[in-house]
């Protein structure tokens, strides 16, 4: 499976430090970083992937009903994937650390 893209990443990574959020609320959060228009579609992106669930919730205000939230939350699968992603990137960063490392030894 490929990688996941950034405001998938972004949106997976605060799902797992925060648990189960609303929709709306993973948008709030993350406004600042994910452009806006794109939280839905990435959402969206990763429930077809089997990477996140939803749940629709009635909701009452007030003591009368209001519309239903989307609630999100990872898969195990999801978490998987983020692992899988945290433990690529700890790897590339490691070789590219060896990489600016000058040479030891001999040359001759």
């Amino acid at each position: 499976m490929g990688g996941l893209a950034r405001n998938q990443r972004y949106i997976a990574e605060l799902l797992l430090a925060r648990g189960r959020l609303h929709a709306y609320e993973i948008k709030r959060t993350l406004e600042e970083i994910v452009p806006p228009g794109s939280i839905y579609g990435a959402i969206s992106s990763l429930e077809r992937k089997g990477l996140i669930t939803s749940e629709w919730v009635p909701m009452e205000e007030h003591g009368y009903p209001s519309p239903p939230r989307k609630y999100v939350e990872l898969t195990a699968r999801g978490r998987a994937v983020l692992q899988a992603e945290a433990d690529r990137d700890q790897a590339a960063g490691r070789i590219r650390a060896e990489q600016r490392r000058p040479a030891t030894g001999d040359a001759g």
